[in-house]
Order: structure tokens, then sequence, then C-alpha cells
């Protein structure tokens, strides 16, 4: 389906350790997309992930987000804030989500 929040929905994408329900990843999902554009290219019980439509217009600003929402894209992955950014500011840069 092109549906990417009835597939997250439908999967029950959480991040239950950190308390944070599907709808509540739709809803962070959808803000962000009015911002950054993205297509969903993968999906399952605690991850999401895809690719920006364009460059990310605050690479800075969008990692520091994500990180808030979902800390083990530093914590268990790019190692730092500024590794993040540094992803984000690539010319295709990908949305990878995940709890752990």
């Amino acid at each position: 389906t092109s549906e990417k929040y009835v597939v997250l929905a439908y999967l029950q994408t959480d991040g239950l350790n950190y308390n944070i329900s599907t709808e509540r990843i739709i809803d962070w999902l959808k803000q962000l997309e009015t911002e950054q554009p993205f297509v969903v290219t993968e999906a399952g019980l605690d991850y999401g992930g895809g690719k920006f439509l364009q460059r990310v217009d605050d690479p800075r600003q969008l990692a520091e987000r994500m990180f808030a929402f979902c800390p083990d894209i530093v914590d268990q992955g790019v190692g730092s804030v500024s590794n993040l950014e540094k992803e984000l500011a690539k010319p295709s840069p990908q949305l990878y989500l995940w709890w752990d």
C-alpha cells in the first residue's frame, strides 16, 4: 500500500520501552512529513525507516528532535547528535527510528 500510516498502524509499530504508542509515532511522523516529506521503505514492531524526498532543511534541528523522540538512534546507532546531523545533511538522507 502507499498508505504508510496504515502500515504502521497495522504492524502496531511502537516504542513501548520509552512509553511511545503507535498513535504517538504516527502523529510525530505526520508532523515531520508536513515539514520534511519522506517515504517509508520498512516497518516493524519497534522500528520504521525510509528516505527523505529532498535535502533536510535544518539537519541540526531535526537531529535534536529525532534524538528526543528516539534516543536509540544515537545511543545504539550513530553515537552522537552531531553524527546524526551529518547523516541528515547528506544529499539523500535516510529516516530511521527504532526503540529497543
